[in-house]
């Protein structure tokens, strides 16, 4: 599953070449869109083909209750769509804004000490208290 996983999950790249297309209207040249189309189809052939049996033996005997493998996938092209958009859109801000990456990274960096504190609180709390006090 681990193998399926990480071949399923290189979509990342055809999605963040359609995103980079739609969104920042980058041109890909016909080498590159047969890349991608050899990557599509090389993830589905994986897809289709049955699996060893060791590798059967070892998926079962780490299953635990009932597992759903299409519910895996969808979560798995879920996933590839959303990191392709965002690394894309992320690179549109940054290139069609005027803020300079540094800004945009201490701005992220505040965003995410507020979640962290919030997170260790809500979590530890107490254990955080007695820290800082002693």
């Amino acid at each position: 599953m681990c193998l399926l996983f990480q071949v399923t999950y290189q979509l990342k790249l055809l999605t963040t070449a359609l995103f980079s297309v739609a969104m920042l209207r980058k041109q890909l040249s016909i080498l590159q869109w047969l890349s991608l189309i050899i990557l599509f189809a090389g993830v589905g052939i994986v897809q289709i083909t049955p699996q060893k049996s060791d590798a059967g033996k070892i998926a079962a005997s780490i299953a635990v209750g009932n597992q759903n493998p299409a519910v895996g996938v969808a979560a798995l092209l879920a996933c590839c769509v959303m990191s392709g958009f965002a690394g894309v859109y992320f690179e549109k801000l940054l290139k069609h804004t005027s803020p300079s990456i540094y800004l945009r990274n201490i701005q992220l960096g505040i965003i995410g000490v507020v979640f962290g504190l919030f997170a260790a609180f809500y979590n530890d709390g107490a254990q955080v208290r007695v820290s800082v006090l002693y």
